[in-house]
Formats: structure tokens, sequence, C-alpha cells
């Protein structure tokens, strides 16, 4: 059975050519048995973390590779080289396959392989038909561990980080989350960004990248997600053979410290634009926290009603929107609006929020957005990508998998005073940016 070859025979003459793989890995101390809860398996390769969600029926299978840490272990000098490694160890070939016999390798096999970053954990995901799914794995874990990452593709992804970057800066929505970053982060290991800043990214070297992703290949910052129609055991014999050799590492930093903010701040960007665009954000609860299901909730009817009053009836402004931030251990939520009269638009937004805080939306317009929310989450859960990266994001982000599972009943158990207590809670103390007319902008209309 193939799964249960060495990985110093899956990844071939790359191994023969690396002196450090010369000798036979040492073993893998057997740890406790995997548990299977429902449709998921959760177990141990050493110090690797492995979920296994069983979809049967699926045609696809998705693998997805996540690193905890995220910007906590970078500085403003290194901001931006583990999302610049990563998208060059994805592109750029292996060690054993350049750049163009990786691509054929690939497209042959139909599969696909891509690399995100995040701010609390970066991402190497393949995804693949159920019978190329094994060959698709190894060349995941191959990437990982012996990236070709060539000059050229280093220098090309180099440029297409830079230009991201620069196209943020050229536009007033992206220029108001990079100025809504610091205000809210500044002082914070997630002051810096995961794609970095033009300084960051250009001065870069090789070396360093190429440091960096080694620094990756630790046992106790991986955690190894699978979903599609496959057995658990045929996973974790592959992960213990790709995987199970790598060093345990050291215990990973304490995650930072919760934000809560004791008064409202505002800083502007000025610019010379027809439009204001405003951000104003606010301190949310944890993935743990019992307000969680309720903030997801509160924000779904914010938004709706900021669009209808703002919009719709008054036509204040052609964006106005709330919403409910869940990409890090503790979420934030924002009130955003571009208009040309704030001086209009945001009594109004506020006047939303005050009345969803002295009265309970009603049952029947309860049902409506709860009911929303789940179709849409349930959607997402319908793919294999979608399932995996959920199970990652309650995995890292809340310190437990089974959030994903539950949320929906959290979803249909908060009610009305739920929502209105988030709001009274939560929604406060702003912290605004804006990009346009600071003289336009008066920060006691949000308060």
């Amino acid at each position: 059975m193939k799964w249960l070859l060495p990985a110093a025979v899956l990844v071939g003459a790359a191994c023969a050519a690396s002196p450090a793989l010369a000798a036979p890995p040492p073993a893998v101390t057997a740890g406790p048995a995997p548990i299977t809860d429902g449709d998921v398996t959760v177990g141990d390769v050493g110090g690797l973390q492995v979920l296994v969600q069983r979809a049967p029926g699926a045609e696809l299978v998705t693998a997805a590779l996540a690193i905890r840490g995220g910007v906590q272990f970078l500085d403003a000098g290194t901001a931006g080289v583990e999302l610049l490694g990563l998208r060059t160890a994805a592109s750029g070939g292996t060690e054993r396959l350049d750049k163009d016999a990786f691509s054929r390798r690939l497209t042959k096999l139909g599969s696909s392989l891509t690399a995100n970053a995040t701010p609390s954990y970066s991402l190497l995901q393949a995804k693949a038909l159920l019978g190329a799914w094994e060959e698709t794995f190894d060349l995941l874990a191959e990437v990982f561990l012996h990236p070709g990452l060539p000059d050229a593709e280093l220098e090309l992804q180099r440029q297409q980080q830079l230009q991201e970057l620069k196209r943020e800066l050229e536009t007033p929505d992206g220029a108001l989350q990079v100025l809504s970053n610091a205000i809210l982060f500044g002082g914070t290991p997630y002051a810096n960004r995961p794609v970095g800043t033009e300084e960051s990214v250009t001065a870069l070297t090789a070396e360093g990248v190429r440091s960096h992703l080694a620094q990756l290949r630790v046992q106790k910052r991986l955690l190894l997600v699978v979903v599609g129609d496959v057995q658990p055991e045929a996973i974790f014999a592959r992960a213990r053979a790709a995987l199970g050799a790598l060093p345990a590492g050291e215990a990973l930093p304490l995650p930072p410290a919760a934000l809560s903010f004791s008064q409202p701040r505002m800083e502007v960007e000025s610019r010379t634009l027809p439009t204001n665009f405003i951000l104003a954000r606010f301190a949310g609860p944890g993935w743990q926290s019992p307000d969680f299901a309720a903030g997801r909730l509160a924000a779904a009817v914010l938004a709706d009603r900021e669009f209808v009053e703002v919009r719709t009836k008054r036509n204040l402004s052609y964006a106005a929107s709330a919403g409910l931030d869940v990409s890090r251990p503790q979420s934030f939520g924002a009130l955003y609006v571009s208009a040309v009269d704030p001086s209009a638009a945001l009594p109004v937004m506020e006047t939303v929020v005050k009345d969803l805080a002295a009265r309970p939306v009603p049952d029947k317009d309860l049902a409506g957005y709860r009911a929303t929310f789940l179709t849409r989450f349930l959607e997402g859960q319908q793919t294999t990508d979608g399932a995996a990266r959920r199970l990652v994001e309650a995995q890292l982000l809340g310190g437990d998998w089974r959030l994903v599972r539950t949320l929906p009943a959290r979803i249909r158990q908060a009610t009305a005073q739920d929502v209105q207590a988030f709001v009274q809670k939560y929604v406060r103390n702003y912290q605004v940016a804006v990009v346009g007319d600071a003289r336009k902008v008066d920060l006691s209309l949000l308060r």
C-alpha cells in the first residue's frame, strides 16, 4: 500500500541529494490512539495535530497544512516574509521538480496547491480528485519540506506582493483598512500584517526567506486537516511518513492579550476626495465566549439595518454596512460608510445601533436573519475546502474544532435579548479610521 511508504521514498531524488536526509528518520513515538467523534477523527503524530473529516461520496479531497503563529513571529523588518516564502514554495517547484515540471504534474493530476497567510496562521492547501489524492498529498509535503525557491520565482512573487501593497494604498478603501489596522492593533503583534509593507517586502533576501521557512518545519506549529471520502487511518499513516520525523519545536508564545477600549478615538488620513470613507471598529468577544454566536447574529442584523436606513431609505451612501471580523482569536466588529456628507450619514448609523440596543429584534425578523446566516454558513460547509478552512479556524482561533460544529445550534439558540445584550456590551468606544476630509467628520456623531 503506497501510503505506508516512508517520506524518503516519496520525495525520491530530492532526499538523496540532501545530506540532512541521508540517514533514516527517527521513529515516531506512538501516542494515544486517534479519537473519532461523529465524522471527525482527531489525533497526534508526535507534536503534529491531525483532523480528518470524512465526507462519504465526495469526489474531491482537500488537505490544509496550517502553520500556527502568524504575525506573532514577525516584526517590522520581516513582515511579509512568510507569505512571500509560502507563495514562492507553492508556485516555484521543489528541489526534485523544477517549476515547469511541478506545474505539469499538478495539471496532469487535476490538482491545485495554494498558499495564504492570515494574522494568526498561514496555510498550504491542496485540492485533488479522490483518485489523485495520495500523489497530491505527497506534492504538498514535498513543497513544505523541500521547496525549490528559485530566484526568478521569488522575485516574481515579491513584485506581485509589492503591487498588491501599492494597489491597496491607491484605493481609499484599501488605505482605510491599513489605517484602521494601525489604530486597532498599534503596540501589539497584530500591528505587523501578513502581507508586510513595501519597505519590508523590498528588503527581504532569499536567504532570509529560506531561513524563515525552515523555522516553520516543527511539529508543534503544524495542524493538518483533511476533508474528503478518505480513511482516517490512511491519513495518519501518510502524515506520519511525511512529517513524523520533524523536530517537536519549542512551545508557542502566548496569544496577544485581549484588546479593550475605554474611550472612542479617531484618526484621519487627509485626502482630497468627493467621498469620505469611514470605518468605526470595536472590540468583540473571543471564539470561546458565550457571546460569540450572538455577535455573529447581531452583525447580520446591523449590516441589514444600516444598509436599509442609510442607503435605501435616505440615499446617504452607496455602501453602508456592518460586520464582525473573526480572523483572530478575538473578534472585532465594524460599522462602515462612504459618504459625501458624513454629518448626515453618521447620526443615522448610530441611531440604528441605539435602537437595536434599546429594543429587541422582533421574533419574525430575527428568524429571517437567523435563516439567512445559517444558509450562507452551511453552504460554505458543502465543499471540502470550505469545511477544511472552517475546521482550521475553529481549532487555531478557538482552540476547539467542535466550535464550528456547534455554531449552527448556538445561532438557533441566540435570542433577541442575546442580540440586544451584545450590542449594549460591545458596540461602543469606536476606534475610527477616516480617509477623506477631517473637517467633515465629527467623532461625537458616533458616540
